[in-house]
């Protein structure tokens, strides 16, 4: 379940949210009822930044429309804890920017520097094309005469470490996802002044430590990448410069 956006309804004046469903489709609810989302329902709301959730969350547990729903509405508001209730009744940071992208990453930040960031995780490697690159790289290294170095131990890592990297990176990409929901649970709360105290920046920081934990310099998915990038400067080397070559090239493999 995501929820979407907040909503008011432009005739009845309403508040209400706009979220995905564990079934994948997309739901409108002012708490009193639950609508599909269609087009004509959509064109009869407005978005709003910030909405009611005490009095929605309330008309949720009351006609017991949907109790996962609730709960997130109520992590969002702070409506359960104290401590989280009067964090949120402080004045937001100024100058307030968020950038929330699956394939450009997440960065939230305010006129006093960044609050939270994270680097979206590379693309998936195809070991394959990289067997077969390592391939062209050392049949083009040979045919040029260059010296040969295999310090860096680039296919026996591609070899071998295979299984590790691919279950590491589905792990990274499985945290980048949460953290993307965390992003825009925080954007929907807004950054408040204080917010050391901010329970979901709090757990934005704990799935964070962990994401950057494995993507450290020495893990699988950060040799792979290492192994990948390393091949292609290679290559793009010799198809740049098809004079290099000889005794005094050591191509590192």
């Amino acid at each position: 379940m995501k929820i979407l956006e907040f909503c008011r309804q432009k005739t009845a004046g309403w508040e209400g949210v706009i979220f995905q469903g564990d079934d994948g489709k997309v739901y409108i609810t002012n708490g009193l009822a639950v609508w599909d989302d269609s087009e004509k329902r959509r064109a009869s709301l407005e978005k709003m930044e910030h909405i009611d959730l005490g009095l929605v969350c309330e008309r949720l547990r009351s006609y017991q429309l949907n109790h996962t729903l609730l709960e997130m509405l109520q992590a969002l508001g702070g409506t359960q804890d104290p401590v989280d209730r009067d964090y949120l009744a402080r004045p937001l940071l100024k100058e307030l920017t968020y950038e929330i992208s699956a394939e450009k990453g997440i960065k939230i930040s305010s006129s006093g520097g960044i609050v939270a960031q994270a680097a979206a995780p590379s693309p998936l490697l195809n070991k394959k094309a990289l067997l077969e690159q390592y391939q062209r790289v050392l049949t083009t290294a040979k045919s040029r005469r260059a010296c040969i170095c295999y310090v860096n131990h680039l296919r026996r890592t591609i070899t071998k470490e295979w299984k590790d990297y691919l279950a590491v990176a589905k792990e990274r990409r499985d945290l980048f996802e949460k953290l993307l929901d965390q992003a825009h649970l925080l954007q929907m709360r807004g950054i408040h002044m204080g917010y050391r105290d901010d329970a979901q920046l709090k757990k934005w920081n704990e799935l964070c430590q962990r994401y950057e934990y494995i993507g450290r310099r020495n893990s699988p998915v950060t040799r792979m990448g290492h192994a990948a990038d390393s091949l292609s400067e290679w290559e793009q080397e010799f198809q740049a410069n098809p004079t290099l070559g000889g005794r005094a090239c050591k191509v590192y493999l």
